[in-house]
């Protein structure tokens, strides 16, 4: 609990008394900030967008990792079948 300009913010609570004024339901009900619930509403957007690029970029790393592997296969593959016939040919 801390004194900022004459008003008394409770932590946690979102919600502000003056000091010296009564408790009633009315200043009880009066929010801290205007714009706090659109401000929850902006940060959750801006972890969502973090979260989806990440998974976007896992995916695009996953697909790159698979054609390099692919690559080396199909490398690997068409030496196996170069030397084959580079052997089939010297035989005869």
């Amino acid at each position: 609990m801390f004194i900022t300009r004459h008003i008394l913010c409770l932590p946690g609570r979102g919600r502000v008394a003056s000091v010296g004024a009564s408790r009633g339901p009315s200043s009880a009900n009066t929010p801290v900030w205007p714009y706090l619930r659109s401000m929850g509403r902006i940060i959750f957007l801006i972890i969502a967008a973090l979260v989806v690029f990440m998974i976007v970029t896992w995916i695009v790393h996953a697909l790159i990792f698979f054609f390099w592997i692919a690559l080396i296969a199909v490398a690997g593959f068409a030496v196996l079948r170069l030397a084959m016939w580079s052997g089939r040919r010297s035989r005869s």
